[in-house]
């Protein structure tokens, strides 16, 4: 296989990022259902974005996942509580601009809906690294939840469902969506 490797990493970021492009992915693992109807029957090149992280923040949690396709093979990744953290860091410190990414929404409402605890030793460590947290106090709930309150009070729901839209089938899993929705979904947040 010959990949199309664009280094896109920044020049003073521990994470490091590329694309990898190369046609015959598409072809290994059988997208042809992806082609509209009448599409010539070459497959499109298919980009896969990459992110290295050089310096991990500590305190994350592992597990083995097996797949079976499109070949065998055993991941090491981050538990279900770890994960949690990473996606919590984004809500909280992803510079958003003019474009919210709504995606970091609906994945703190799915790891929410699961009631999924957060791995908070993980993401104090994350914030630090981010220079997020101004105190040098460890991070406890009750500041975790004040942060998130003062994050979700300065966002555009409507935007931020519009970002959702494409990715979804009913999109009115998203008319709760509501400073008000994120703030009671936090209340009863947990921690490990």
């Amino acid at each position: 296989v010959e990949l199309e490797v664009k280094d896109r990493s920044k020049v003073d970021s521990a994470v490091k990022k590329g694309f990898v492009k190369n046609s015959s992915l598409a072809k290994i693992l059988d997208l042809k259902f992806m082609l509209p109807f009448g599409s010539p029957s070459t497959p499109p090149k298919m980009t896969i974005k990459l992110e290295v992280d050089t310096d991990p923040p500590a305190g994350a949690k592992y597990s083995a996942k097996q797949l079976f396709f499109p070949y065998p093979a055993s991941i090491r990744c981050f538990d279900r509580e770890s994960s949690f953290a990473g996606k919590m860091h984004a809500v909280l410190c992803r510079a958003w601009n003019n474009r919210i990414k709504g995606r970091d929404l609906y994945d703190y409402v799915f790891y929410r809906s699961m009631n999924t605890p957060v791995n908070l030793q993980h993401l104090e460590a994350r914030l630090r690294q981010s220079d997020f947290l101004e105190s040098e106090a460890p991070l406890d709930i009750d500041q975790l939840k004040d942060l998130l309150r003062a994050r979700f009070a300065t966002i555009n729901y409507d935007q931020a469902k519009q970002d959702v839209l494409p990715f979804i089938k009913d999109p009115n899993k998203l008319a709760v969506w509501s400073q008000d929705f994120f703030d009671q979904i936090t209340e009863n947040l947990i921690v490990v």
